[in-house]
Parts: C-alpha cells; sequence; structure tokens
C-alpha cells in the first residue's frame, strides 16, 4: 500500500511552492497538476502520468477541483471530458489511483453509473462514469516524493 508522508493537499501555504515541478507542471497546495491535451484510454492515459513521475490526478476538497478546473488549462479546453484518477475496476468501489481515501466527491447527476468503471470531469465540470476505452484528456498529479523514472539508454 502506498503511503504519503506529505499533509493532505491544500494544506500547504500558497507561497510554499514545491520545487520538485517541472517547468510545463503547474504546481497547487504542494503537488504538481499536468493536462494532457492528447486523447487516450484510460490505462493508457494512466500510463503517461506515470511515465511523468505522476498519476491520474486526485481531487480530495473543493478547493483542489476550483484550482483544477481554473488553472491547469482545463477552462482552455472545456468542450473536452478528462480523465481522472478515480476507477472501480478493483472489486466494485471507487478508489484513487495513488491510494488516498475518497474523501469528497463531484458526482454529476444520476452517477456514478455502476456499468462503468472510469471516472472524467466533464464539460459540466461534475464527474461522470464512462467505458475506460473512451479516448478523453487527462489529468497528472505529481506529489512529493514521486520521481520520475529514469532512462536507461542501450548503446550497441
Amino acid at each position: 500500500t502506498l503511503r504519503h508522508s506529505w499533509p493532505h493537499p491544500g494544506t500547504v501555504a500558497c507561497n510554499d511552492q514545491p520545487s520538485f515541478c517541472p517547468s510545463h507542471w503547474v504546481p497547487y497546495g504542494g503537488n504538481c497538476y499536468y493536462l494532457v491535451r492528447d486523447k487516450k484510454m484510460w490505462r493508457d492515459a494512466l500510463a503517461a502520468c506515470h511515465r511523468e513521475g505522476g498519476d491520474l490526478a486526485s481531487i480530495h476538497n473543493i478547493e483542489e477541483q476550483s484550482f483544477i478546473i481554473s488553472q491547469t488549462g482545463y477552462c482552455k479546453c472545456h468542450n473536452e471530458p478528462v480523465w481522472i484518477g478515480l476507477n472501480s475496476n478493483t472489486g466494485g468501489r471507487f478508489k484513487w489511483v495513488d491510494n488516498w481515501l475518497l474523501s469528497y466527491t463531484k458526482w454529476g447527476r444520476d452517477e456514478p453509473k455502476n456499468n462503468y468503471g472510469c471516472v472524467y470531469i466533464d464539460v459540466d465540470r461534475t464527474w461522470k462514469t464512462a467505458p475506460c476505452t473512451n479516448n478523453y484528456y487527462s489529468l497528472c498529479k505529481r506529489s512529493p516524493g514521486e520521481t520520475v523514472p529514469l532512462l536507461v539508454l542501450q548503446t550497441s
């Protein structure tokens, strides 16, 4: 089980931004966020975030949700759904891929639907479920302690 030694997201002062955010990531609350404007299936979106040293984003409160909508570039592609790191692919319960406790939700009307396992932020800014094979933009999140995997170059 993944354990986080960092305070709960949103508890870091605004002027205490992480120094580990790469230049194309946006800092907030001690974490870094990156909107991937390349449509992928959910599992491929997760793999892309892992390659960048993060996970699909977990969202823990209204402030973090509002930040994501207003500051990560989400508004620039407001007509596109965006995958987040919530799914029910293991046992039917919705869980964050980074193992944070699911303590905040922003479900849309008549959601979640039991027959779909992956969650996205829809154009109305609520969370909805969809087949994991749909191709959407995605939101990655890096937390302290997560590192970018090293690439091993093989020479011949």
